[in-house]
């Protein structure tokens, strides 16, 4: 209390925007900061994680369309009915779903970094399973 009686009225007018504006530029420092912070964090996931949704959504659908043709072959070869020929499904065409399934874990494999190495090692056995099961 004794700095504000000895200052001024003019002082004292002039110390409120001064304070003000310290504030202001505080205020203003601190959004930066979180604004370069949310940036980063934004370019993490457009740069990392969603090439890895893009390349987990293309497998999962290689290996569903694997599986359907798998479950269609079967499903035919159990049946006590004739089959016509345009519903048959032909084992070129599940080795060449199959093959393309591995491709795509194997792509993904090599794309992995050592941050998710646990992710890593589900991809090369899927790939690994993938490549045992072939269709002969």
């Amino acid at each position: 209390m004794r700095v504000l009686g000895r200052m001024s009225i003019g002082q004292k007018l002039l110390a409120v925007p001064a304070v003000a504006l310290i504030l202001l530029i505080a205020v203003a420092v601190a959004g930066n900061m979180a604004s370069r912070r949310l940036s980063t964090a934004l370019d993490s996931v457009v740069s990392v994680d969603i090439p890895a949704v893009h390349a987990l959504t293309e497998s999962e659908r290689a290996v569903a369309a694997a599986h359907a043709g798998v479950y269609r072959v079967l499903s035919q070869a159990n049946a006590v009915f004739p089959t016509d020929n345009t519903t048959v499904v032909s084992t070129a065409a599940l080795r060449k779903a199959v093959d393309s399934a591995q491709k795509i874990f194997v792509a993904r494999e090599s794309q992995a970094t050592a941050a998710d190495a646990e992710g890593k090692k589900r991809i090369a056995l899927a790939a690994k399973l993938l490549a045992e099961t072939r269709l002969r």
